[in-house]
């Protein structure tokens, strides 16, 4: 079976409960499609389980991508960036490794994936991304290492990390939302986080009634139609406690929720 998950940002309780519920044998895979660190209190922990895990595929987010820039670029601009996003104890944790796993991890970031533009399961086919996708990479998965060699890449990998789709469909951004349809066409189904899925639901509660509150209860995951894609950051980083971490299995589209 195919799982996909995103955004624990650190959240150890619900990342054990996810794994012990789902009970992945040899022949499963989860897909985790990125931000396990920061908010939370144990992201450098959940990153390092996840390397070892040889039937979990990581993505990375634009949380770790603050983190291998921050780190591998001694850039200040990003270490503030990282301190603004909840990375405090992150930094902190990374900070106690020592150098062999400091390493480790760092080089585990370089190897993840920035996209997985065509995953096949059963008849359908999958489009993995953090955040939102990029018609630049139609076929071949592409790891984080190669995509920040490509000229351009580093942009393209920038708005993969940062772009945020409920604010394009409040904003009417047609020519960023074309994408998905054009996916639609290639009958390829998108999946990413990155946003909590409360945002669609407040946008679509918004037009029905024109009122600016929404209190929906506990994230679940969103499908968008007209354009199509599914969204699964169910707000583990929620400070409110509402969130949850939400996991799709590709096969059947049955839900779990931790």
């Amino acid at each position: 079976m195919h799982y996909v998950c995103s955004d624990i940002h650190g959240r150890w309780e619900r990342y054990e409960a996810m794994v012990e519920g789902l009970k992945l044998s040899g022949d499963d895979r989860l897909y985790i499609l990125g931000d396990v660190i920061d908010r939370g209190d144990s992201g450098i922990r959940i990153l390092q389980h996840i390397k070892d895990q040889p039937n979990m595929t990581f993505f990375l987010g634009n949380h770790e991508m603050i983190l291998y820039n921050s780190i591998c670029m001694a850039d200040e601009e990003w270490m503030d960036t990282w301190l603004l996003n909840g990375g405090k104890k992150t930094i902190e944790d990374f900070v106690n490794l020592n150098r062999e796993e400091q390493d480790g991890l760092l080089e585990f970031l370089e190897q993840s994936w920035a996209v997985m533009p065509d995953l096949a399961v059963g008849e359908n086919h999958y489009y993995l991304v953090h955040a939102f996708p990029d018609l630049n990479y139609l076929e071949e998965s592409v790891s984080f290492s190669r995509i920040m060699r490509e000229e351009g890449g580093p942009k393209r990998f920038y708005d993969m990390m940062w772009s945020r789709a409920d604010r394009m469909l409040r904003r009417g951004e047609i020519g960023k939302l074309k994408r998905l349809d054009t996916l639609k066409k290639m009958e390829r189904k998108v999946i990413f986080g990155h946003t909590i899925t409360t945002r669609f639901f407040e946008n679509m509660f918004r037009e029905s009634s024109g009122r600016n509150s929404w209190d929906g209860g506990k994230p679940k995951i969103y499908y968008g139609e007209n354009p199509d894609f599914t969204c699964i950051d169910c707000g583990c980083a929620m400070r409110d406690g509402r969130g949850c971490l939400g996991v799709l299995r590709l096969e059947d589209g049955e839900e779990f929720y931790f």
